[in-house]
């Protein structure tokens, strides 16, 4: 993307607002974004262990897709040799990777062009922790005839692959793949259930569960849902489907799956049931601490209606997600992270990861040691080549004093934090003190320009829609949030950019 004198004057321009008014600090414990390779960074794979870092994702360079590997051993400070997976396939996409100690296989989604198109599984291992990889091997035989969408996940030397295809004579249908010893040699593809349609599912195999969900439809008389199957016995046989959305008339999209052991599972999702708008909605998730017979209420992580394509990690009570968010009005999409720790009753406020004023995709999480590691694609300009494209990491250090940080990024005094900011059609503020029955709007000379009534209460939030007090929409620029009659509230600072 290329800017013109005009574009490039505002965005320096917003830079230097954002510097001069903090919008822009070191977030408690996390890391300034970095940038871990050059060239495209789609659909990023991230697995943490210990201190190494396993990343696999789609590399675009001159036009030409492939899909590649990267490893740190220092928990992201440095990374070594970037590898080239898939070779010269017609088509490459969806990355997975899976980790078993030193064992590594990355798998993707590609298509031949053999005077029509068949579509297959390849996938490369690398028995020494990453260092050298097998050449690509394909795991149908033949291949399949319509395009494909599939989930993987191992356990031990068990590899499970959950397929969305139609193979030779077959109708389109769910099967699934497992290999018992890491890729050598694979079962023959085992039907579980049809689809009508299907997105991108997601899965994760702890012991001998075999967790796994599925955003789509059995027929065209039900909008979309999220719904989710097990196997307790590595992948041979399958439990019924469960559906985990509200089972209304909305779609309910993009799922992500995580568990910490067998029997902790968290989905999280985006649904359209609150938004307004088309193509994004809000992030909800479930637990599970059952192993998935059973699962607990519907818990809504983000409220402001910009939000898509989330991804999960779950440790117990705690749960970490990261989305899109189209609502900064700056990036057409960023990179957001909030988290539990009570399964989801509360979240802390949203923050920031990416902080670009370009275009941000495809987030992935992975937690170890405490540490919290995002990876994305990211379209800031690259310092050294003319790329506009890569793929970038953040890190969460989990110290003492940035833990409690992190926790409350607001200082103890501010009863107040607004979400996004800054904005460009509506801000949530949220407010923690049950004292406080409004929050009056300031702009920079000191004017009142809104009271905004709240109803009370611990954790409320409210929205303003940047107009004031006649209902005329204010002008681009700071505004400032007192909140009252609490004693000691303090105001908080937000930009409003149309």
């Amino acid at each position: 993307m290329r800017y013109s004198k005009n574009q490039s004057f505002f965005l320096i321009a917003a830079i230097s607002v954002f510097i001069s008014l903090g919008f822009l600090p070191a977030y408690a414990g996390w890391s300034e974004p970095m940038r871990v390779w050059p060239g495209g960074g789609e659909w990023p794979q991230i697995v943490a262990q210990g201190d190494t870092i396993h990343v696999a994702a789609k590399h675009i360079a001159n036009n030409v897709g492939d899909i590649v590997y990267i490893r740190s051993t220092d928990c992201g400070n440095s990374w070594g040799q970037l590898h080239f997976l898939s070779g010269d396939s017609c088509m490459v996409e969806f990355p997975r990777l899976v980790v078993n100690g030193r064992q590594v296989i990355v798998l993707w989604n590609t298509a031949f062009d053999i005077g029509y198109r068949r579509y297959n599984i390849g996938y490369s291992v690398s028995s020494n922790g990453g260092s050298t990889w097998s050449t690509p091997r394909y795991i149908l035989n033949p291949n399949a005839l319509g395009n494909l969408c599939y989930a993987a996940s191992g356990s031990g030397t068990r590899i499970n692959i959950n397929i969305y295809c139609s193979l030779e004579g077959d109708s389109t249908a769910f099967y699934s793949i497992r290999s018992t010893n890491f890729g050598q040699s694979w079962f023959s593809p085992q039907e579980i259930f049809n689809a009508f349609q299907s997105g991108v599912p997601d899965q994760v195999g702890v012991g001998n569960f075999v967790h796994f969900t599925w955003d789509g439809r059995f027929d065209m008389a039900h909008p979309w849902e999220i719904r989710y199957l097990r196997s307790s016995d590595g992948g041979i046989n399958w439990f019924p489907n469960i559906i985990i959305s509200d089972s209304d008339q909305i779609h309910s999209v993009l799922t992500s799956i995580s568990a910490f052991n067998p029997n902790e599972v968290g989905i999280a999702w985006m649904d359209y049931k609150y938004s307004p708008y088309m193509g994004t909605g809000d992030i909800f998730m479930r637990s599970s601490s059952d192993s998935g017979q059973s699962w607990g209420p519907e818990r809504q992580a983000t409220f402001d209606h910009f939000a898509w394509n989330s991804d999960i990690a779950s440790i117990g009570d705690t749960n970490h997600i990261i989305w899109v968010d189209e609502g900064t009005g700056i990036a057409h999409r960023s990179i957001f992270y909030t988290k539990s720790e009570d399964n989801g009753e509360s979240w802390s406020e949203p923050f920031w990861i990416d902080r670009t004023l370009d275009d941000s995709a495809d987030p992935a999480i992975s937690v170890s040691n405490g540490r919290v590691y995002v990876v994305w694609g990211d379209g800031r300009t690259n310092p050294d080549t003319t790329l506009r494209s890569g793929l970038y990491i953040s890190r969460f250090d989990p110290e003492p004093d940035a833990i409690h940080e992190a926790e409350n990024p607001l200082p103890n005094r501010l009863n107040l934090a607004a979400y996004p900011n800054p904005f460009n059609s509506t801000v949530t503020i949220r407010y923690s003190d049950p004292n406080i029955l409004k929050i009056n709007i300031y702009d920079i000379q000191g004017k009142l320009i809104r009271t905004l009534k709240t109803e009370g209460g611990e954790n409320g939030r409210i929205i303003w829609d940047a107009t004031d007090a006649l209902g005329n929409r204010v002008s681009s620029g700071e505004y400032y949030l007192k909140a009252g009659p609490s004693q000691g509230s303090s105001g908080l600072k937000i930009l409003y950019l149309k």
